[in-house]
């Protein structure tokens, strides 16, 4: 068993059109284009930052989309909770991610946020889901359509925006979930399950919160998907900045003259000669490629 073990479970959720209500027929997968964000770590947060043409598109991240008629700028990033006022997490219950977005250049058709409702009468009802906007301290609440995994915002205005639900009608609700198994692999049976709202940043701190936990086979990891790794990892200048410290200036500097992405990642790798070295790698992935990860761990 790997590190991470993932099961999706959608209890008694059914994405079925209730006539007169919000509810809107999810789009396939395949019609989305996905956009991997540039991101930017501060000390509190990642910020992601992405540039798109006109169409409909979706980031590889956070699950966020977007539908433009021209060339667009985004930035984003998650939003604790617990910034909010007690008063408003007092009278409503969070459906998804709260998460900071700014247009820096162009205009949106739409924008549609992740959330982990199941959609059925319920939820469907009219003012059961809201889309709660927080600028500069001031709470607005806006109607939205529900499809099965995204709330549709039509000619929308930004600021902290997430889907949430009236407390009173949280309990009669019924979510999306995902089951995480972690296992130690210096034990012989040592299971750690979660079960979780089906929500991108919930599931990536947990995965990090795991990784600490366990001995994590970051060199075993790197040492495997060796190939694999100069073809697919993009973002290698953050992850060679993340380097710098161990592997020198000397080093940093060939990495930064090679000329493509592929060159760049083989050099790097060829500098990590050691257990340590390659787990302060894995680390780096986790934080800017968690999806190559994911998509590793997957292919087995």
């Amino acid at each position: 068993m790997k590190l991470c073990e993932e099961y999706e479970r959608n209890y008694n959720c059914s994405i079925t059109d209730y006539q007169g209500k919000k509810t809107d027929e999810k789009l396939g997968d395949s019609e989305w284009e996905l956009q991997r964000p540039l991101e930017v770590k501060t000390d509190a947060d990642i910020k992601y930052s992405v540039s798109s043409s006109a169409g409909q598109h979706e980031c590889s991240e956070t699950s966020l989309r977007w539908e433009s008629a021209s060339d667009v700028s985004l930035e984003y990033r998650f939003v604790e909770w617990k910034s909010l006022s007690k008063d408003i997490l007092k009278n409503y219950k969070p459906c998804g991610p709260l998460i900071d977005i700014s247009v820096t250049n162009g205009t949106l058709r739409e924008v549609q946020l992740p959330h982990f409702v199941c959609v059925d009468s319920v939820s469907s009802s009219d003012d059961a889901v809201k889309v709660l906007h927080v600028k500069d301290g001031t709470v607005s609440f806006e109607r939205c359509e529900l499809s099965g995994s995204h709330a549709k915002i039509l000619n929308p205005t930004f600021s902290c925006v997430a889907i949430v639900v009236e407390a009173q009608r949280y309990n009669n609700m019924k979510f999306q979930c995902e089951t995480l198994i972690y296992r130690n692999r210096k034990a012989s049976l040592n299971l750690h399950v979660y079960l979780i709202v089906k929500d991108q940043k919930l599931k990536k701190c947990l995965f990090v919160k795991m990784r600490q936990h366990f001995v994590h086979p970051g060199a075993e990891f790197v040492d495997k998907h060796r190939t694999q790794l100069i073809r697919k990892v993009s973002l290698v200048e953050p992850i060679a900045d993340d380097m710098k410290d161990l592997i020198g200036d000397e080093k940093y500097g060939m990495i930064s003259m090679s000329v493509t992405k592929e060159e760049k990642m083989r050099t790097l790798l060829n500098f990590l000669t050691t257990p340590k070295l390659k787990d302060k790698l894995y680390q780096s992935l986790v934080e800017h490629e968690y999806h190559v990860i994911e998509y590793l761990n997957d292919s087995g």
